[in-house]
This record gives structure tokens, sequence and C-alpha cells, in this order.
């Protein structure tokens, strides 16, 4: 820009980091030129260019100050938003194969080492179950460690015997899902044949 600068403002506004240019044709355009910290940590400048038309330069240093106050006290609100955690207390509970409609109970509780204990069942007709019994442990909301035991038995599948899983399994939240769905989903028949055992929220 062609010009020259002016030094015309208060020492608040030099701070804000105003600067007045006088162009060529005699015309004043202010540049107001600030910078903060944004959420991650990178610094950013942004310069704005405002046509000097009377407004009064202390009612535009406040407006400007105003509203970055106000994104960094959003930025702020959302760094410190609690993380979201395991509800205590009676989850539904369901294999696919007996229903998702009809969903059975597990009972979870909190433990003194910060573990959780969770046990349940889901019926069906035919002697079909689903049950688990065994301690959750919580990696982030959407992830848990499963160290336990989960039967599964489905009259048309494995020959009507019982599935036993004993040992350490993953249950896993993806995407908009309102449950935690077991990882290790393979039944005992094989033949790409799988449980989807489910807890959820």
């Amino acid at each position: 820009m062609k010009g020259k600068t002016s030094n015309g403002f208060s020492e608040d506004e030099k701070a804000a980091g105003m600067v007045l240019y006088q162009t060529s044709d005699g015309s004043a355009v202010i540049v107001y030129q600030f910078s903060f910290i944004l959420a991650d940590g990178i610094a950013g400048a942004f310069p704005a260019m405002i046509k000097l038309t009377g407004m009064n330069m202390k009612r535009l240093f406040l407006g400007m100050t105003f509203f970055l106050s106000l994104v960094c006290s959003d930025i702020f609100a959302q760094q410190t938003k609690p993380a979201r955690q395991l509800r205590e207390g009676t989850h539904n509970f369901t294999l696919q194969w007996i229903s998702w409609d009809k969903p059975g109970k597990v009972q979870i509780k909190k433990q003194q080492d910060g573990t959780f204990t969770v046990k349940g069942e889901q019926r069906g007709n035919d002697g079909d179950f689903v049950t688990i019994d065994g301690t959750l442990t919580v990696v982030t909301f959407a992830e848990m460690t499963f160290t336990g035991k989960i039967q599964t038995r489905y009259a048309n599948i494995n020959k009507g015997e019982v599935c036993d899983k004993t040992g350490t399994y993953h249950f896993l939240a993806k995407g908009a899902r309102k449950y935690w769905r077991l990882q290790e989903m393979d039944n005992c028949e094989g033949n790409n044949v799988v449980d989807y055992v489910d807890i959820y929220f």
C-alpha cells in the first residue's frame, strides 16, 4: 500500500496494533492487526483492513476486544468439558441371534481399583442365551477391555452347543453407535459365523 503512517492513536490503540495509513488519494485506511494463540498452541496473526468513515476508534477497539474474548471463552469451554464416563447400573445387552428388540440386562459396578464388574444375560426361545461375567477396564469411553467369560448358545448355530469364550477381549463403540460391541466376534462354529455381543450405553 502506498502512503504514509500516522501515530494519531491512543496508547491502548497502539497496543492493539492499529496503524493509520494515508493513501495517495488522501483517504485514510486503518490496518488493525492482532494475534492470539489457537487451542492447539499454534500462533496466528490476522490482518483486517477497515475503511475510516468517522467510526470512533475506541469503540472499534472495545468491540474487537469483546469479540476475541468470546472466541477464547468458547475454546476454553470446549477444552474443559468433562470426558464422558462409563455409567454404573443397568445396561441393555443383546446377541443378534436372539433379539435386538427384546434386550437382556447387565449390571455394571465400579470397584475401588477403578475397574468395573459386569454380569448379566439375555434369554430367548429354545434355550438360546448369551451371558457375561467378568471385569471391564476402561481405556477410553469408546474402548474397554474385558476379562472373564462370555457364553453364547443358539439352536441353529454350532449344532446348538454352547460357545465359550474365557480370557481377555475387547469392546468398542464406533462412530455414532450407542453401544460397545465385542470385537472377537467369531462363533465356535467357524465358517465366518459371527456373534454380535453388545453392551448398550
